[in-house]
């Protein structure tokens, strides 16, 4: 399994040509100010979800999805791609599936 931190940068990070993309889990790090609301848009694709006994959404802070259920991912290659919305709001991350 690879983990990949996700960070505020405006730097795109291109993981194309990884060889072991699959499965993966994305660990959030807090915002840089947690007393502002901010937001970020991952695109993921190709990649698989992990079992469901380990969390695909991690943070030092609660990473909450509708229903309190993580999405998987699609596995999709090509032009499709997984995408998910995240803000900050209060001291929690809320994730929502917008694309699978």
């Amino acid at each position: 399994m690879v983990i990949y931190r996700v960070i505020f940068t405006q730097e795109l990070i291109d993981l194309t040509d990884e060889a072991s993309v699959r499965p993966i889990s994305v660990f959030v790090n807090p915002p840089s100010s947690v007393d502002t609301a901010q937001s970020f848009t991952l695109i993921v694709k190709g990649a698989t979800g992990t079992s469901p006994s380990t969390s695909r959404f991690r943070s030092n802070n609660k990473v909450l999805f509708p229903f309190n259920k993580q999405p998987c991912f699609s596995g999709a290659e090509g032009s499709s791609a997984d995408i998910f919305n995240f803000f900050w709001a209060g001291s929690n991350w809320y994730g929502n599936l917008v694309q699978w």
